[in-house]
């Protein structure tokens, strides 16, 4: 039995088992305030047409993620809502961190991001240009 090839849609494979994002947004370049630099909702747009939140080939392959959650989607605006999603999750539990503690999140960084990531949802689902379309990229 052979495996589904695993690439972007410009045919790109794997890199030590691992896509890199198509698109990604993060909240340090967006919004003023924003302090930690991993706040970002990524998305891989794959070759078979699908769309993963999760660059890892062997996630890709299952359709979920290490925590069981689905991580591969059949249109981007699921994709981006999913990642977003997570994003959100992940501001949750930042916040409720001691001060001091590694990726502690403040409730005040917590809701910059988690709006941020609200809006980011809105704007890339609502029919706008998508980010890459506006800066010449390659529509998908």
């Amino acid at each position: 039995m052979t495996e589904a090839r695993i690439a972007n849609f410009r045919g790109v494979l794997p890199s030590d088992n691992h896509l890199y994002p198509t698109e990604s947004w993060n909240a340090q370049y967006e919004v003023s305030g924003v302090k930690i630099h991993d706040w970002r909702i990524s998305i891989i747009h794959l070759e078979d047409g699908r769309w993963a939140t999760n660059g890892f080939a062997w996630n890709i392959a299952a359709g979920v993620d290490c925590h069981g959650d689905p991580c591969v989607f059949p249109t981007r605006e699921k994709a981006i809502r999913a990642s977003a999603a997570d994003l959100i999750a992940r501001a949750r539990y930042r916040m409720s961190l001691e001060p001091g503690m590694t990726y502690y999140a403040s409730p005040e960084q917590g809701a910059l991001v988690r709006d941020w990531a609200r809006r980011v949802v809105e704007r890339e689902t609502r029919g706008r240009k998508r980010q890459m379309d506006l800066f010449g990229g390659v529509a998908a």
